[in-house]
């Protein structure tokens, strides 16, 4: 025999993550603020090493898009300078909803990396190797 079917309109369906019926929700865990454990304000070498990353970042979306032929300019026939202001205003895009994520991951990179000193003036050059 199978099991009754709910009228119309009406679920028989429980979420594990819902409180029951007339149950009250747990009260949330504290903020971080309020823990003690929010966020440090980052420090200003720290912040120049973010900009210089998310500069970095932009140019490499551009890059990145006018290397894949963003827009088929060839395919299509069109012109090359149409081309290139379709890809602008992709990577324009691209940067303000936040990037593709590098520029943090950049950024402490750079901090971690050994003998990476940062001055107002930039990276020492002495700790920048070779290639």
């Amino acid at each position: 025999m199978s099991a009754p079917i709910a009228p119309s309109g009406a679920r028989n369906v429980h979420s594990p993550f819902a409180p029951e019926p007339g149950e009250a929700r747990a009260a949330s865990a504290p903020s971080a603020a309020a823990s003690g454990l929010a966020p440090k304000k980052p420090s200003a070498a720290s912040e120049r090493l973010l900009g210089a990353a998310r500069e970095f970042e932009a140019v490499f979306v551009r890059q990145l898009l006018a290397a894949s032929n963003f827009g088929g300019a060839k395919a299509s026939g069109g012109g090359s300078g149409y081309q290139g202001m379709a890809t602008d205003a992709l990577a324009d895009g691209i940067i303000r909803a936040g990037g593709l994520g590098l520029s943090e991951q950049i950024r402490r990179a750079m901090e971690k990396s050994e003998g990476a000193h940062v001055s107002p003036q930039g990276p020492d050059p002495k700790s920048v190797p070779n290639k």
